[in-house]
């Protein structure tokens, strides 16, 4: 008895798309472990000022308005805000101290009021060059 089976590219394509995605690890956990390594894990670029929307030096931080100044410049934080010290991938905006080198990105209100969405207390000396 002789038995023919006839694929077409797209069944080929199917069976072979299905035996990746057993072999592979799913993107998701991929980018979970990226995402979970503390910044003194992660290579910082020769130039922080270039791999962030923004750097600068905290300054004043105002609990009561949500607000820090950082480099002169006042902007507001609020629970959805993602902090990343060194050793910790999630913090408070507490951990942010008076002279902390940061990046950071935020976005602007039609009133120019800027909001941060995500910052990093980088390891001192990154944004000095020292």
């Amino acid at each position: 008895m002789n038995i023919t089976c006839k694929l077409t590219t797209h069944s080929l394509l199917t069976i072979l798309l299905g035996l990746s995605v057993f072999s592979a690890p799913p993107l998701s956990a991929i980018a979970d472990e990226v995402q979970n390594r503390s910044l003194s894990q992660r290579t910082l670029p020769s130039s922080p000022s270039s791999a962030f929307q923004a750097t600068g030096f905290a300054g004043k931080l105002n609990g009561a308005n949500r607000s820090i100044i950082i480099s002169g410049t006042r902007y507001y934080y609020g629970i959805n805000t993602k902090v990343h010290t060194q050793s910790s991938n999630l913090a408070s905006a507490s951990a942010i101290k008076k002279g902390d080198e940061l990046g950071f990105s935020y976005v602007e209100d039609t009133k120019r009021k800027r909001f941060l969405s995500e910052v990093w207390i980088l390891p001192a000396g990154s944004l000095t060059g020292s």
